[in-house]
């Protein structure tokens, strides 16, 4: 797995620590998923969706990070932000072989502690661990937002993804409402490693 720790200086002066997620995250990250989900601005889940216990939590948490060969197919990280976990990153290399050069991004920041720089720092770690992956060399990052949430759709621009297409209501919340959904994609050229 993936050992580095990051420090990084936030916009409020304020230190954020990114690093590996252990098990002793489950109730943590669980607390900020729902968190996230709640606030519902950029989510496709539910709150249902999300294990019920800490336990069971704990327990699918283990399975992802204990999954055979997990050092090279994923990168799950969390934020630390004084002194809490606040934020997750995951990026996981596509599991069949004539695509495992492909990565998808998720990515979710406690909804109280957004606009502060955490989510460009997550994807800054997720992107840097991508351009030392090998077995084989991790050539395009992808992920899908929402086409409403423009503040993570200029984040992930400002680092390069591109608007591939768009999946016209692909999203129906509980009141019925449906909501575009972007697909977007970096590729990570030889030069940018």
């Amino acid at each position: 797995m993936y050992q580095k720790v990051s420090h990084t200086c936030l916009s409020n002066g304020k230190n954020l620590v990114i690093r590996p997620a252990t098990i002793n995250d489950a109730a943590a990250l669980r607390l900020a998923e729902i968190a996230i989900t709640n606030a519902g601005i950029g989510v496709v889940q539910g709150v249902d969706d999300i294990p019920s216990s800490d336990e069971e939590y704990g327990e699918q948490l283990k399975k992802l990070l204990e999954e055979e060969n997990a050092e090279h197919n994923i990168c799950f990280a969390v934020s630390e932000y004084e002194g809490a976990v606040i934020g997750f990153a995951q990026l996981e290399r596509s599991k069949p072989q004539l695509t495992r050069h492909i990565a998808t991004v998720s990515i979710g920041v406690h909804p109280l502690r957004q606009g502060i720089g955490i989510g460009r720092a997550l994807m800054n770690y997720l992107l840097d661990w991508a351009k030392h992956s090998d077995n084989p060399k991790i050539t395009r990052v992808e992920l899908n937002v929402l086409a409403d949430n423009s503040r993570a759709r200029h984040l992930y621009e400002s680092l390069g993804f591109e608007l591939e297409g768009i999946r016209k209501r692909f999203v129906r919340n509980n009141k019925g409402q449906y909501f575009d959904d972007c697909i977007m994609a970096l590729l990570l050229d030889e030069t940018s490693v």
